[in-house]
């Protein structure tokens, strides 16, 4: 596991990057950038988005170091788009182990990151793809 920010275990930040609110999640393996504001509030989630704010520049370098950025896009419900830049909710690959009408979720908002939870497959949450950099 990475210290990030003095953090050991360092596995995710609210942040703004590029004016867009949302969460940055570490990998396990995960050298922060030099010349790069260090994150803060690491694994906090009753912080708000405006605690780490990064420009474009400095994201690409967090990311290129393997950080994944999730925007807080909200969720749809039916043709409806809501809770834009105050929510995020995204699928994970796993399937609810004793209910296959149900899938894991990770959701976070201003003052809550959630990492576990299930929910019916037929609301409409967001995937972000995420591959191994080569």
């Amino acid at each position: 596991t990475s210290e990030v920010g003095g953090t050991n275990n360092g596995r995710y930040a609210k942040a703004t990057v590029a004016n867009k609110t949302g969460l940055i999640i570490f990998p396990d393996s995960y050298t922060h950038p030099s010349g790069v504001t260090a994150p803060a509030n690491i694994n906090t989630g009753t912080v708000d988005y405006s605690v780490n704010t990064y420009n474009a520049s400095a994201w690409s370098s967090m990311e290129a170091a393997g950080a994944v950025f999730l925007p807080a896009a909200g969720f749809r419900q039916g043709t409806d788009v809501k809770l834009v830049s105050q929510y995020g909710y995204y699928w994970s690959s796993t399937s609810h182990e004793s209910n296959n009408t149900k899938a894991y979720i990770v959701w976070f908002g201003a003052s809550i990151v959630s990492p576990n939870n299930d929910l019916s497959r037929s609301c409409g949450r967001f995937v972000r793809l995420v591959y191994t950099a080569q």
